[in-house]
């Protein structure tokens, strides 16, 4: 009897075991006039159309700023969309649906977002940029890496600086065919009047390639 080759399926990524939902929009960022979208969806809807909706605005405000594209076969999404214009702008939420099923929404508004995402010796080269006005003393940016559901691993500390702006080199996923891309962001203000620093943390998600620059998640 002739052998059958059998294929492991690959695992389901963090971000959908963590919800249980079976899309998750992961980015979220402007580029001009437009906004670049990216997420994951469970394996078997690859080939799917994704519809992206807009919510929290006006539905006049809203039309034409939706859209649609198609799972990958590695189980990624991506669409560059028209940007919303306006004070309306950052309060523009999407949500991305495959078969009736919803993700959660993302917003175009960010504290702290992913500006590039380059692969280099031992990781990637991540930078970041705090879109908020900085208010007086020291604003410190805690990097962790999301290891499962309820546990993750502080990297790295850093001083933001006045520009908002900085970079870090952050170590390869374990994970085969993985990027770290994408993340959630927690803020924790701290009074500068008794010289305590202010403090936002990004949590990155170890993500399946496909999923590049982005914005993190609120």
């Amino acid at each position: 009897m002739d052998e059958q080759s059998t294929t492991s399926p690959a695992p389901t990524p963090l971000p959908l075991q963590c919800s249980g939902r079976a899309i998750e929009l992961i980015n979220v960022v402007r580029a001009g006039k437009k906004v670049h979208l990216s997420g994951l969806a469970l394996a078997k809807y690859a080939g799917a159309k994704v519809t992206i909706t807009i919510s929290d605005v006006p539905k006049k405000y809203a039309k034409g700023l939706g859209g649609s594209t198609v799972v990958t076969a590695a189980d990624t999404f991506e669409v560059n969309l028209p940007a919303p214009t306006g004070r309306l702008a950052p309060l523009t939420r999407y949500t991305a649906t495959v078969a009736g099923k919803s993700s959660l929404g993302l917003k175009l508004g960010r504290t702290l977002k992913i500006t590039g995402n380059v692969p280099a010796a031992g990781g990637d080269r991540v930078s970041l940029q705090y879109t908020e006005r900085l208010g007086p003393g020291k604003h410190i940016i805690t990097i962790a890496r999301q290891v499962s559901c309820t546990r993750e691993v502080i990297f790295e500390k850093l001083e933001l600086p006045a520009s908002g702006k900085l970079t870090v080199l952050l170590p390869a996923p374990a994970g085969r065919g993985e990027v770290l891309s994408g993340g959630h962001r927690r803020v924790r203000s701290r009074s500068p009047s008794r010289g305590r620093p202010r403090e936002s943390r990004a949590r990155v998600l170890p993500l399946r390639a496909g999923c590049g620059r982005g914005a993190l998640r609120p």
